[in-house]
C-alpha cells in the first residue's frame, strides 16, 4: 500500500506538481531563519535611518516568501484541475503567477485552461508570455495557433452582433435575444390535449369545431428599423377543457411602436364561434336559436409595455363594449369576446458559466395573468320575446421561471428550460334574462350586485383547476426556433375531466 501511494505521488509530481525549487533547480533560499534575519536586520537599519537598505532587505524577504507560497498555490491549482474543477484551478494558478511571475509551469497551465474554457484572448496573452520566457515550450505551441484562429472568429462574430443588436422585442417567445434591425419570423404551433373522463375512465382528444381539428396557430412577425413591429396570427385557440368547444377561429393584427424603453400600439382581434357544437362539459343544454350558429366578433385593443435590460412588462386589453338595452325584433343572436393579458418577466443572474465561449444562463422569474370572456346573447328566443344571455369566462394566474435565454451564438444553438404553475378559474352563467343590467353575474369575473348583498358576490364562479407546465425552447443554426411543452391540468373532483396538454411550435427567423 505504501509503495502504491509513493508511486502515485511520483506520477502526480511529474505531471504538474511543483516542488519548492527556484528556476535553476536549486533548493529555494529562504529558510525561515534566513528570512527572520533579513527582517531583523531591516528593522535595525530602519532605526538607524538607513531606509533604502532596509527596504531592499524587506523586499528580499518578501520575494522568498512569495516563491514558497507560489509553489503551494500551483499545487493547489493542479489538485483542483485533477478533480475536474477548472475554474478554481485557474484562480489558484492566477494567484501563483502573481506571487512568482517567473514560475513558467504555472503560466503554461493557466494559459492551457484559459484556452480550454474559451477565453481565447486571455489564453493568447498568457501563452505569448510563456514563450517569451521559454520559447520552446511545447505545451503552449500545441494550442496557440488554434487560439489565434478561434479568437479571430470570435471577434468577427461579436462585431456582427454589435452591428445587428437592437432594443426590440428580445424576450418574447419565438424570438431570440440578438435581433437585427430587420427581423422576420414565421411560426407554426399546435396544442393537442388529451381529456381523461372520470366517469368512463377513458381518454379522448379535445377537439375543436372550426377549420382545425386541434388548437393551432400560424403567426408572422416583422420587426423593422428598431422602431416598428407588426404581428399577424391566424388560428383556432383553446378556451379551456371545462368550456364549450365552440371556438372556430381567431385572427389578430398587432401594430407596435418602440422607443428607448417603452412600446405602445393597438391591435385588431376577430373571433368566430360555432354554436352547432356548444355543449358545456358537466352543464345542461342552454342554446335555443339553432338557426343562428355562426357568430363572430371584432375588437380594437390597446397594447403597452416596457422593455428594460433585465425587466419586461406588457399589457394588452380588448375591452367589453358597452351593452345596449334589450331589444325587441326578429330572432337573432350576437357574440362579444373580451380579452386581457398581462405579463411580467425579470432576470436574475443566479447561474453563469465561465469562459468567453460559454453561454451565460440567466434566471428569469415570470408572472402572467390572462382573461378570456365570451358573451352570447339570444334575442327573441324562439319568437317568445325573451332575451337570454350566456357568459363563459376563463382566467389564468401564472407564476414560473425560465433558465437560459435564446440568443444567437457562435455554434448556432442555445436552449432554455422553464416551469409554470397556473391557477385557472372557470366562470359560467347560462340563460340569464337580465342581460342589460350591470353586475348581473355575467362578466367582471361573474360579479353580481344582487347576490353580493347576501354574501355571494361571484355566483357565476364555476370551479378552479391547477396546471403544472414544463417547457423548453431551443434555437438551431441561429434561425430555427423550437418549443416543446407539456402540462397537466387537475380539476376539482366533481368536474368530468382531467387534462394532459401539449404544445409544440417551430419557427424560422430571417
Amino acid at each position: 500500500m505504501k509503495s502504491l501511494l509513493f508511486f502515485s505521488f511520483i506520477m502526480l509530481s511529474t505531471a504538474g506538481l511543483v516542488f519548492p525549487q527556484n528556476l535553476t533547480g536549486n533548493k529555494a533560499p529562504g529558510a525561515e531563519q534566513d528570512e527572520e534575519t533579513l527582517i531583523r536586520t531591516g528593522i535595525l537599519l530602519s532605526d538607524e535611518g538607513r531606509y533604502e537598505e532596509a527596504i531592499g532587505l524587506f523586499r528580499k524577504a518578501i520575494s522568498r516568501e512569495n516563491s514558497k507560497t507560489a509553489v503551494a498555490y500551483h499545487n493547489l491549482g493542479f489538485a483542483y484541475e485533477l478533480s475536474g474543477d477548472k475554474v478554481k484551478a485557474m484562480d489558484a494558478y492566477q494567484e501563483a503567477s502573481e506571487r512568482n511571475p517567473e514560475q513558467v509551469i504555472t503560466l503554461a497551465r493557466l494559459g492551457t485552461l484559459q484556452y480550454e474554457l474559451g477565453q481565447y484572448r486571455n489564453a493568447i496573452n498568457t501563452g505569448e508570455e510563456v514563450l517569451r520566457k521559454d520559447p520552446r515550450n511545447q505545451e503552449i505551441r500545441k494550442w496557440l495557433p488554434d487560439a489565434y484562429a478561434k479568437a479571430a472568429e470570435q471577434r468577427l462574430f461579436h462585431l456582427g452582433q454589435e452591428e445587428d443588436s437592437t432594443t426590440g422585442p428580445s424576450t418574447s417567445e419565438g424570438t431570440c435575444s440578438d435581433n437585427s434591425s430587420r427581423q422576420y419570423l414565421v411560426e407554426y404551433s399546435v396544442q393537442p390535449a388529451l381529456l381523461y373522463n372520470r366517469n368512463s375512465s377513458a381518454f379522448s382528444v379535445h377537439k375543436q369545431n372550426g377549420f382545425s381539428y386541434l388548437p393551432m396557430s400560424l403567426r408572422g412577425n416583422a420587426f423593422v428599423a428598431n422602431e416598428f413591429e407588426i404581428d399577424v396570427s391566424l388560428g383556432s385557440p383553446d378556451f379551456g377543457i371545462l368550456q364549450p368547444n365552440f371556438m372556430a377561429a381567431q385572427e389578430s393584427i398587432l401594430f407596435r411602436i418602440y422607443s428607448d424603453r417603452f412600446f405602445y400600439g393597438f391591435g385588431l382581434l376577430f373571433t368566430q364561434i360555432n354554436m352547432r357544437k356548444n355543449e358545456n362539459p358537466g352543464l345542461s343544454s342552454y342554446y335555443h336559436n339553432d338557426e343562428f350558429t355562426d357568430l363572430s366578433d371584432s375588437k380594437i385593443g390597446l397594447h403597452f409595455g416596457t422593455r428594460m435590460k433585465k425587466t419586461q412588462f406588457e399589457i394588452s386589453v380588448y375591452p367589453n363594449y358597452p351593452l345596449g338595452d334589450a331589444k325587441s325584433g326578429p330572432t337573432s343572436s350576437a357574440m362579444d369576446y373580451v380579452k386581457m393579458d398581462l405579463a411580467l418577466r425579470t432576470q436574475l443572474n443566479l447561474f453563469e458559466n465561465q469562459g468567453e465561449k460559454s453561454t451565460s444562463w440567466p434566471f428569469f422569474l415570470t408572472f402572467a395573468f390572462s382573461q378570456d370572456e365570451i358573451y352570447i346573447t339570444e334575442y327573441d328566443v324562439d319568437g317568445t320575446g325573451t332575451h337570454l344571455g350566456h357568459y363563459f369566462g376563463t382566467y389564468d394566474i401564472s407564476l414560473g421561471f425560465e433558465l437560459g435565454e435564446l440568443k444567437r451564438t457562435m455554434n448556432g444553438s442555445s436552449a432554455t428550460f422553464g416551469m409554470n404553475i397556473t391557477e385557472r378559474l372557470y366562470g359560467a352563467n347560462l340563460s340569464n334574462a337580465t342581460i342589460n343590467q350591470f353586475g348581473n353575474g355575467q362578466g367582471f369575473f361573474g360579479f353580481s350586485t344582487e347576490s353580493a348583498i347576501s354574501g355571494n358576490a361571484f355566483p357565476s364562479f364555476r370551479s378552479n383547476s391547477h396546471i403544472l407546465t414544463l417547457y423548453s425552447r431551443q434555437i438551431f443554426f441561429n434561425h430555427v426556433i423550437v418549443k416543446e411543452a407539456v402540462s397537466y391540468e387537475h380539476t376539482l373532483p366533481f368536474e368530468p375531466y382531467l387534462g394532459i396538454l401539449f404544445d409544440f411550435s417551430i419557427g424560422y427567423v430571417f
